[in-house]
């Protein structure tokens, strides 16, 4: 007989932000920033019934522009498996939700 087995994969999108951060090549400023983002998002239910891959790339996405370390959109979507349209979302959701000045970065 076979035997399923289910890998328990982690459920918070800060979970996910080390190993993305890491695939991509982003420094310790961008992960830090990117996990202080979904923190705060958390608190204001913006997590609430999003995917939590998404919100990471989301969040690594303006984290990697904000410090200088700009990753594209297809790139994150890349080491991550989230479509550019969601990363797209994401960040935009994240950018209002946060009162983040997009014009004080170059995205």
């Amino acid at each position: 007989s076979r035997t399923l087995r289910f890998g328990l994969r982690p459920t918070k999108a800060q979970e996910y932000v080390s190993r993305f951060s890491s695939e991509l090549g982003l420094n310790a400023e961008a992960e830090n920033m990117a996990k202080e983002m979904l923190e705060r998002s958390e608190h204001l239910a913006l997590s609430s019934g999003k995917i939590p891959t998404g919100l990471a790339a989301g969040a690594l996405f303006l984290s990697a522009a904000m410090c200088g370390q700009h990753r594209t959109k297809k790139r994150i979507s890349d080491v991550t498996g989230v479509t550019e349209v969601t990363i797209r979302h994401r960040s935009n959701e994240l950018v209002q939700l946060l009162g983040i000045d997009p014009a004080s970065f170059s995205i």
